[in-house]
């Protein structure tokens, strides 16, 4: 049985994130979502929200296509690679969207391979219209001008509906 494991912070949850998920889903029955928390980062959305975003997004009836996914925040002092191994995940999923992107993942790649030598890597690329999709690029148009028009292309709709709610919190 494989075990998938796809972490990041998704501060937040974009489009892109939402291929990766799906097409994990299409090769893996089970996944955990692993939202990792940098503390040297600044986050939009507590660790909390951002759990409640991903599950919004996922669909309903997963169970019932005998998908098994987790959505989990990645208790604080841990490695991701340290919380895979101890899951047993046999494969970790990344999304890849340009060469810089696969130069930090070749890193990141070593890395993994140096502490849990048998999890495999596998690399999601989005489709083109997916490709420049990000979390940062997300947050830069929501302070902008015009953002209610740009951002649908890049969040799933329950984003964006919690991203209007922060724009009106401010």
């Amino acid at each position: 049985m494989t075990l998938a494991l796809y972490a990041g912070s998704f501060d937040p949850f974009t489009k892109g994130h939402q291929y990766v998920v799906d097409q994990t889903l299409k090769r893996h029955d089970n996944l955990i979502i692993l939202i990792a928390v940098n503390p040297g980062k600044k986050y939009m959305f507590t660790d909390e929200e951002r759990r409640q975003m991903i599950l919004d997004c996922l669909p309903a009836d997963l169970s019932g296509r005998g998908k098994n996914v987790e959505v989990v925040i990645l208790p604080s002092g841990k490695l991701v690679i340290d919380y895979a191994r101890a899951r047993r995940v046999t494969d970790m999923i990344r999304g890849m969207r340009s060469p810089s992107d696969f130069v930090e993942e070749q890193g990141l790649f070593t890395f993994n391979e140096s502490i849990y030598p048998s999890v495999l890597h596998w690399f999601v690329m989005p489709p083109y219209e997916l490709g420049n999709t990000s979390s940062t690029w997300v947050k830069y148009y929501w302070m902008g001008e015009d953002w209610e028009t740009k951002l649908p292309q890049l969040v799933p709709p329950p984003v964006f509906e919690r991203l209007k709610e922060k724009k009106n919190e401010q």
